[in-house]
């Protein structure tokens, strides 16, 4: 999903970095190092703080190990040598400048997120807590330093009793004894780093034996044995006798929930977190190269969708569910591992720490900044661009490298659009509609067929970072929305829509993705404190856009559209609303909004934050007229997590709509449904990126609603009451409502929320339709990682990086290489599989227009002929395929399939298509001089060159005679490379009945004549 792409750059300090940590909800970040911290600003980068230890603390304290930062009540602790912990309070000023106006200041208002330049920061010393168990690892969780002992299990909390930086701080401790209790295994190990998630509210422990624990309850107000937790990850149950599956670093990933874990033999172990994080099941694992070493650090960026992995001599970054996206592996260049480091607040860069490596060389360019307060200034920094050369880095020196990273719209967008392919960056959109030609399996980033589209300077240097992008159906308008407000661009006048009105801007808040109805912007948004629904005709100027507009009593989660008339609108108080767009018949421009029902939801989802999607299914025939019947007669696609289910209405009461659930597939990363009245073929069709690879569901709605309806696979009605006795469909299902649950803040519902029309879901049935679900869908193999799918030209786009070097001042660098494959091969082969013939025939004849058809089929048949003898099926499918359609001439793609194929294979292709003199005659039946001079070759392969001497006459002769040049050149070069004093040549030519002589000149027999002109001269 993220693609590296740029130059990368570095951040070079004086002294070892001993940890990175990027300030929680703001652009900030903070280096460590033994006796000193630096603050920076990263929009624009700028050093705005430096705190050096004086001596007199230094010998008190020691030197600084770790850093911990809390941005809710602006608190830094570190701990040091001598078992204290350094309690600094920090804030931010953005009101006061940095930088003193003067002729040689660089302006900052330029790019994203820099309209304010760089901004003040005060650190204050607070106070310090010395523990004499000695400090292993810390972090600060609300007003709470959360701390782990060096000589013992043990865990302590500090709670701060007053956070006001006007006055004395103080705290109050507890201690946690992790030998009192069960779950904790190893009572001689220690605690080697802790890991809050406040959006998962889990505490994970890393401990020296290798193990991973979750902890839910820490706490100034609990003891320890209260303490809930559970060991994740457990060497001692992996045969691991070596020690190499220990645990080495870990992340978490809250939007997909989901831990990484990092061992010290390389590999990444993705586990589930289930039943509000008190069950891990491992879903997935990469094992890396053996070369790469340890994994040292792991990062997850704030979307979910890409996670960076550190080992000890190279990085990899991954999408959710552990596909390799870029990577210095693969790569002269790059070879670097990190051990810490952190994203950027949109995902387009990665800032990580590595040791200086001997034989680097760095070209710096210092900023000139003039700082404001002269006793807190900061040193000048290099900023430098990465350069190879036979030159020694001092030693202590460390440097922060930044890698640039382009990602897919698909990360910020409500869901993922066919035959729409765009990736952005900080400050740019690229976007391409569709590959009209088919020229190269390969395209590069830089073709002329993508659109470059730079966001506009004055919206994006105020309201970075981008927080969704929205791409119109037709690709004719995009819209972006950052931290206020939104923009809108159309891409046939390339000219941006903004808000004239600053106030107006800034009261708007867009709390989820946009949506696109035409030329109409519908959007989520939190106004002046009240939750709406916006629909803009971005026609006209956004200030005087606004259509209509609906309010709700919570924000708005997810939005999207069914029928051009119907939106579904959920909620994070758990209802789902159904909108109608209704039109004015005297104004066609004029649309309002109407609410026709509501459905609360709370019995159901328990953590409306991880509703990604919901989308309505129109699967049954629509026979009420009232669009109030229409939710409670539709299907309902949900996305939750990483889970695709849906909930089928059944049975509907007065209060109440009962539905049954039912788990489609796990570990989706995400899915498009092909809309596309131009793809008849694949309408309706479904393609989800799952954990597993890539799978397609061809007419998903049909399909969907024969599974549904089948008997043989409904389970007998389940009452809520009895669903924690259910009997797990696997290991990594707990039941059909444990499945949608995740861990997070519960959201109640209002009290004073009422509407008409509405009704409380609830579920009634299970339907396991997993196995069922992977039966019916069809696994596709894609080369790197997937933008889009041009369903209309039956191609995958896809993304890899290439990286460089340039030869002047070597300098190292990287850009996306955009992959575009045909699905159609892959697709076939899966039908013929299936003996489901009759889709394989349709699909190639609504595909049949395509000029690279015969790519497709010959590709099929060579896959086909390569099977092995004990599983003909396949090729014998495929010869009933070819049976059903031979006015396409099949004979072609024979022929060019055994062109392709090793010579031992052609002996199963001639066992179904007949041998090369059959082949020959269709070619010569339909007057294909061109496909029966390839025949020719494979026939003197095949049985040599005698018994084909009189065809070969023939077709040379026909081929003169309707001068056709490039068959005649063909064939005579063929001959001429057999006998280099052409004697052979001329031969042929006189028994065919040739001239030798000069042939009157033509533009395509240029080759022939000037072999006949050697002829002649010879």
């Amino acid at each position: 999903m993220y693609f590296f792409h740029g130059i990368p750059q570095t951040l070079t300090l004086d002294s070892h970095a001993i940890e990175v940590r990027r300030i929680p909800k703001v652009p900030f970040f903070v280096i460590l190092t033994e006796t000193e911290i630096f603050v920076y600003q990263l929009h624009p980068l700028a050093l705005i703080s430096k705190i050096t230890k004086s001596q007199d603390l230094l010998v008190r304290h020691g030197k600084n190990k770790k850093i911990a930062i809390g941005s809710e009540y602006g608190i830094i602790a570190v701990a040091t040598e001598n078992n204290f912990i350094a309690v600094y309070y920090f804030h931010l000023n953005a009101s006061e400048p940095l930088l003193v106006p003067t002729p040689d200041t660089e302006r900052y208002d330029d790019g994203p997120g820099e309209i304010l330049g760089p901004i003040a920061c005060s650190v204050q010393y607070k106070m310090a807590i010395r523990y004499d168990g000695g400090v292993s690892c810390l972090e600060v969780q609300g007003d709470s330093i959360v701390y782990s002992a060096y000589t013992a299990p043990i865990i302590q909390v500090s709670t701060l009793e007053s956070t006001d930086p006007k006055y004395l701080w103080k705290v109050s401790s507890k201690q946690y004894d992790l030998r009192e209790v069960t779950w904790f295994l190893d009572h001689k190990s220690l605690i080697r780093q802790l890991y809050f998630d406040r959006r998962i509210d889990t505490f994970f422990w890393m401990s020296t034996d290798g193990r991973v624990y979750a902890n839910i309850g820490v706490s100034a107000n609990t003891n320890t044995k209260s303490l809930f937790g559970v060991c994740i990850h457990n060497p001692k149950n992996m045969n691991d006798e070596n020690d190499k599956k220990l645990a080495t670093a870990l992340s978490t990933n809250a939007r997909f929930s989901l831990l990484y874990v990092g061992t010290s033999d390389g590999s990444v172990y993705a586990y589930e977190i289930q039943d509000f994080g008190r069950k891990y099941v491992c879903s997935h694992y990469r094992h890396a190269p053996s070369n790469l070493g340890s994994v040292t650090h792991i990062s997850t960026a704030s979307d979910g969708f890409q996670i960076m992995v550190g080992y000890e001599s190279a990085w990899i970054s991954y999408s959710p569910y552990l596909h390799p996206c870029s990577s210095s592996n693969d790569s002269e260049f790059f070879k670097y591992g990190f051990y810490d480091g952190f994203w950027d607040k949109d995902g387009c860069a990665f800032f990580g720490l590595r040791n200086p490596i001997k034989g680097e060389n760095r070209i710096s360019v210092e900023k000139k900044e003039s700082l404001k307060d002269a006793q807190n200034t900061p040193n000048n920094f290099n900023f430098s661009f990465v350069q190879e050369d036979n030159y020694a880095v001092s030693n202590g020196s460390c440097c922060l490298y930044i890698l640039p990273f382009l990602k897919s719209t698909i990360t910020n967008s409500a869901y993922g659009t066919t035959n729409i392919i765009g990736v952005q960056s900080s400050d740019r959109l690229f976007i391409s509609k569709a590959y009209s030609k088919y020229n190269n399996l390969a395209a590069n980033f830089g073709s002329s067929t993508w659109i470059q589209v730079e966001y506009p300077q004055t919206y994006i240097s105020a309201e970075w970072p981008i927080r969704y992008t929205a791409i119109s159906k037709s690709g004719d308008y995009i819209a972006i929305a950052g931290f206020h407000g939104f923009a809108a661009y159309d891409v046939q006048s390339r000219i941006w829509n903004v808000f004239d009105n600053g106030s107006l801007e800034q009261s708007l808040t867009v709390t989820c993705p946009m949506i696109w109805h035409e030329d109409y912007l519908i959007v989520g948004l939190l106004h002046e404190s009240n939750f709406e629904l916006h629909i803009y005709d971005i026609r006209k100027k956004l200030d005087d856009g606004l259509v209509d507009k609906f309010a709700f009593t919570s924000t708005i989660v997810t939005i999207s559209l069914c029928d051009d008339a119907h939106l579904l609108v959920y909620t994070a108080d758990n209802y789902l609303h159904h909108i109608y767009i209704e039109r004015l018949e005297d104004d066609f421009r004029s649309l309002f909004l109407s609410h026709v029902s509501s459905v609360s939801f709370v019995p159901v989802f328990t953590t409306p934050s991880r509703v990604r999607t919901i989308t309505l299914l129109t699967l049954r025939p629509f026979l009420h007229s009232d669009p109030s019947q229409l939710l409670y007669s539709s299907i309902l696609l949900v996305l939750i997590n990483g889970k695709l289910v849906t909930l089928d209405p059944i049975k509907a009461g007065p209060s109440y709509l009962c539905y049954r659930c039912c788990i489609l597939s796990e570990d989706v990363e995400f899915f498009m449904i092909n809309e596309d009245l131009e793809s008849p073929a694949l309408y309706h069709s479904m393609w989800i990126m799952t954990g597993n690879g890539f799978r397609l569901s061809m007419a998903f709605g049909e399909a969907l609603s024969k599974l549904l309806h089948d008997e043989t696979t409904t389970n007998t009605d389940i009452p809520l009451k009895e669903t924690e006795k259910l009997k797990p469909y696997n290991t990594r299902q707990l039941s059909f409502i444990d499945d949608l649950r995740s861990p997070s803040f519960m959201v109640k519902t209002p009290d004073n929320f009422s509407t008409t029309n509405t009704h409380i879901a609830k579920l009634t049935k299970s339907v396991n339709m997993l196995e069922l679900f992977n039966r019916q869908s069809i696994p596709l193999s894609v080369p790197g990682t997937v933008l889009s799918v041009i369903v209309k030209s039956g191609l995958f786009v896809s993304a890899s990086t290439l990286e460089h070097k340039t030869t002047a001042n070597n300098m190292e660098y990287c850009h996306i290489q955009i992959d575009v494959f045909p699905f159609l091969s892959d697709l076939l082969k899966a039908l013929l599989l299936l003996s489901d013939i009759e889709y394989a025939v349709f699909l190639v004849r609504a595909y049949a227009s395509l000029h690279f058809i015969d790519f497709v089929l010959e590709k099929l048949l060579s896959i086909a002929a390569e099977c092995t003898d004990s599983d003909e099926t396949l090729l014998t499918n495929v010869a009933v395929l070819f049976n059903n359609i031979k006015d396409m001439n099949v004979y072609k793609y024979v022929l060019g399939c055994l062109r392709k194929i090793e010579t031992h294979f052609w002996p199963n292709v001639f066992k179904h298509f007949g041998d090369a003199q059959t082949l020959m005659d269709q070619c010569l039946r339909n007057k294909d001089i061109k496909n029966a001079a390839r025949c020719i070759i494979i026939w003197q392969v095949h049985k040599g060159s005698a018994s084909c001497a009189e065809v070969f006459l023939q077709v040379l002769k026909t081929a003169f005679e309707g001068k056709n040049w490039e068959v005649c050149t063909e064939l005579c070069q063929y001959l001429a490379s057999l006998d280099p004093t052409k004697q052979l040549l001329n031969s042929a030519l006189i028994s065919a009945e040739i001239p030798c002589g000069q042939i009157p000149m033509v533009k395509t027999g240029k080759s022939f004549n000037e072999l006949m002109r050697d002829i002649d001269n010879s």
